[in-house]
């Protein structure tokens, strides 16, 4: 679990601006999951389509790589995931595993919303 305590630091450097605090967290999210824990995770969303999240954020600001960004950015385009993975490979944008991860760090920041993420019966149905 992560915890973030407003005017608390750390005491690492660049740990300080808003920036970084988001950064430092998609650092430990993408060493904490596979990409099979994510896929498990995004299983209910394979066949939706996203929307914007409540949250209005760049996605710059979660310290994610070109190739994440440039996915998130498509991820409203219209497609389902499933469809996005493949159409983003094929166009040299991002690989499965980067679409994958940027997606999941996407929704569970509340920059995107589909229908069955963080909804634990979604599985179950």
């Amino acid at each position: 679990m992560v915890w973030c305590v407003p005017g608390v630091s750390s005491g690492e450097p660049g740990g300080q601006d808003h920036q970084g605090r988001l950064g430092w967290i998609t650092k430990l999210v993408l060493a904490s999951y596979s990409v099979n824990e994510v896929v498990q995770l995004l299983k209910p969303c394979f066949q939706s389509r996203f929307s914007p999240g409540a949250v209005n954020l760049a996605p710059s600001e979660l310290g994610l790589t070109d190739p994440m960004r440039r996915a998130l950015l498509f991820a409203c385009g219209g497609e389902t995931l499933s469809g996005l993975v493949q159409s983003l490979r094929v166009e040299r944008i991002a690989q499965e595993r980067e679409t994958l991860l940027a997606i999941f760090l996407g929704l569970s920041a509340g920059l995107l919303s589909s229908p069955g993420f963080g909804d634990p019966m979604a599985g179950l149905r």
